[in-house]
């Protein structure tokens, strides 16, 4: 994930206009499926194409059939499907993330966070980040993106099982100001410094989300945040199961 690359061996340079760039960057939100010329066209153009868009969508086709290969792309009878099986990063990202979630819910932490961190170090940046105006992209990206934030929060409860709070506080920190609604990544942050034996900043970090909720969203935290919140309280936070709060909010 990433700006679009393709690579055969070696990088492949897909030049610099917009819209062949564009037409690849569809084909490979729907890899593997067919993406019609109907669908394919009102992804580019909007509710109002040219007149000519099929012949210029035909001529973007053709353009990307000569990076990817003719055998990559075949002719369906109602569009175009992209066939890249796993070679797709986004592909191997899900695959990645579904085996270490599986082995998190069997109870597997070090497979689960091997699995996890494989998957995560897959990024390179924001899906798609370079077409960000076509709507159609953007909800493609927004889904990987609540996906990664999802196997993020699972790779950290992982290693939290594993007692590795130490190393992962910093990272959260930076996690919570990103995505401060994400009650998940919160409550991961203050399990992790409260069995750190840092227990007046997990406190803390609880009061900052609580209030900021309150005040940007006149929401109250969810009812586990604020039961990890009552055994910080009384001292009973490490008997939390992290599993806990691997749910996206």
């Amino acid at each position: 994930m990433g700006t679009l690359r393709v690579r055969a061996g070696e990088p492949v340079y897909l030049g610099t206009a917009y819209k062949p760039r564009l037409v690849l960057a569809l084909l490979l939100a729907r890899a593997n499926r067919t993406a019609s010329m109907d669908w394919l066209t009102r992804a580019v153009w909007g509710d109002r194409p040219p007149t000519s868009a099929y012949h210029n969508l035909r001529g973007y086709i053709h353009r990307v059939r000569r990076l990817v290969g003719a055998h990559r792309l075949p002719r369906q009878p109602d569009g175009y499907a992209l066939c890249v099986d796993e070679a797709l990063d986004s592909l191997q990202f899900e695959k990645l993330a579904a085996r270490g979630t599986a082995a998190f819910d069997r109870g597997e932490a070090t497979e689960a966070a091997r699995q996890l961190r494989a998957a995560l170090d897959l990024w390179r940046g924001s899906a798609f980040s370079e077409f960000a105006d076509c709507e159609t992209i953007a909800a493609a990206s927004e889904r990987l993106e609540q996906l990664r934030l999802t196997t993020y929060e699972c790779w950290v409860a992982a290693e939290l099982s594993l007692g590795r709070h130490a190393r992962l506080i910093d990272d959260l920190y930076e996690a919570v100001t990103d995505q401060p609604y994400r009650e998940g990544l919160r409550g991961h942050l203050m399990l992790a410094l409260y069995r750190a034996n840092r227990r007046a900043d997990a406190l803390a970090v609880y009061r900052e989300g609580r209030l900021r909720m309150a005040t940007d969203l006149g929401l109250e935290p969810d009812a586990r945040l604020r039961d990890l919140h009552e055994r910080i309280l009384v001292g009973q936070g490490g008997t939390w199961a992290t599993r806990n709060l691997t749910t996206s909010y």
